[in-house]
């Protein structure tokens, strides 16, 4: 008997098998980035060969947030051919942000509440498990790989942001009554607690510190009305800064940061901060000069270094990223670019979903957000390509039954 591939794919099963890769690559992004991209490749192969996952992109393709997934796809495209950068290069950059197909894929795929629901589940019980093994290493001061102690998933800026949303996600589903044993309720709480007290006192990344916060403010909005909330929401994200403050690891973190931010300009050597700083005030000038459409896909390193002939010392270095990832496409993809960006975060909140996936989602996505004003967290390996696929996942929206007149329906409609 001969084995054909495009046969295999044509199966029934080829939705399940897309599902538990997507889930699968939810793991991968943490850990190992060769088995991220071999499961995305297998994705691809996948929806080529597959005739029910290529009708479910046809059925998906009128939901806001696929819709604008494209648009900002096309500008990427678009840039390429007006990159001050070569071909090449652009093309290398283009090819980086195929990431944004996490979104189109899962939109597909993850449009019953149960497969959300195990997506939430997985991520809480993996991170829960990643912060008692944090704990582990930290305490015993072990590092495993390469890794500082108490450091588990691929950095600790990574570890943070997701042991953030993981608790988050925990908190949501256990107020929202989404589970109902007291098992569940028990389990997600303890979760919830590892992964809080995990950022506060032993990942030291300043991106979680922040994302903690925006996900804390936005529980809080959620499940609170009237003057509680705004009580609240002024005492609540205090306290957790309290925390932030005494404990010694978050502590030196932040002061850290306020050190080098406060004297970047008599500094007489490089600092993470500091360099930021030098960025914003390079990159500045790069949107005076081109404001409308940017210097095209890939250009923006070539754009900063020639704006480096006055900077002397550790100030004059070159960079492809100046952490912060609205700048970052609106030199290069201009104002227009941006309004696009702008317009595929913002179609998140147009999907017609329940709760509490619509707030699981909208609140990553809202931290993600927050973090990217000082990072390029949608451009980045692992951080870009889970929100990419969690906006997918918690945003998908229900598909009608599917059949082919459903389908050759939806084509004649399309425009």
């Amino acid at each position: 008997m001969g084995f054909s591939l495009p046969a295999v794919m044509q199966r029934q099963s080829a939705l399940l098998y897309a599902r538990y890769l997507l889930l699968f690559e939810l793991v991968a992004i943490m850990f190992s980035p060769p088995l991220a991209v071999l499961a995305e490749l297998l994705l691809y192969l996948m929806f080529v060969f597959s005739r029910e996952l290529r009708n479910r992109l046809i059925l998906s393709f009128k939901q806001p947030l696929f819709v604008t997934a494209v648009g900002f796809g096309v500008v990427l495209i678009v840039g390429v051919f007006y990159s001050i950068e070569s071909f090449d290069v652009s093309g290398r950059f283009l090819w980086g942000w195929r990431k944004l197909l996490m979104v189109i894929m899962a939109i597909a795929v993850f449009d019953e509440v149960v497969w959300k629901r195990k997506s939430v589940w997985l991520l809480v019980v993996l991170a829960a498990a990643c912060g008692i093994a944090s704990y582990v290493t930290y305490f015993l001061d072990i590092g495993v790989y390469k890794y500082l102690p108490g450091i588990i998933i691929r950095n600790h800026a990574a570890q943070g942001m997701f042991f953030s949303v993981a608790a988050f996600a925990a908190i949501m589903l256990l107020m929202s009554k989404a589970c109902h044993s007291k098992g569940s309720q028990y389990i997600l709480l303890f979760c919830a607690t590892i992964l809080f007290c995990n950022v506060i006192f032993v990942t030291p990344g300043r991106s979680g510190y922040l994302a903690l916060l925006v996900l804390i403010a936005v529980a809080v909005f959620y499940f609170f009305n009237g003057w509680r909330k705004w009580l609240l929401l002024l005492s609540v994200p205090s306290m957790a800064v309290a925390l932030l403050m005494v404990s010694p690891v978050a502590n030196q973190r932040i002061n850290q940061a306020i050190d080098e931010v406060m004297t970047y300009q008599t500094a007489s050597g490089y600092s993470s901060l500091g360099a930021r700083m030098v960025m914003l005030e390079n990159t500045k000038n790069l949107v005076i000069d081109r404001p409308l459409l940017g210097y095209g896909t890939g250009g923006f390193e070539k754009a900063y270094s020639s704006q480096l002939d006055d900077e002397v010392g550790w100030r004059n270095f070159s960079t492809g990223d100046p952490h912060n990832q609205f700048l970052k496409i609106i030199v290069e993809h201009g104002i227009i670019g941006l309004m696009v960006f702008v317009g595929f975060i913002a179609a998140f909140f147009m999907q017609k979903i329940d709760q509490p996936w619509r707030v699981i989602g909208g609140g990553v996505l809202l931290a993600w957000c927050a973090t990217s004003m000082f990072s390029s967290h949608f451009s980045t390996f692992s951080e870009g390509r889970f929100i990419l696929l969690w906006m997918g996942m918690m945003g998908a929206m229900p598909l009608p039954i599917m059949n082919d007149e459903n389908v050759e329906e939806e084509v004649a409609q399309s425009p």
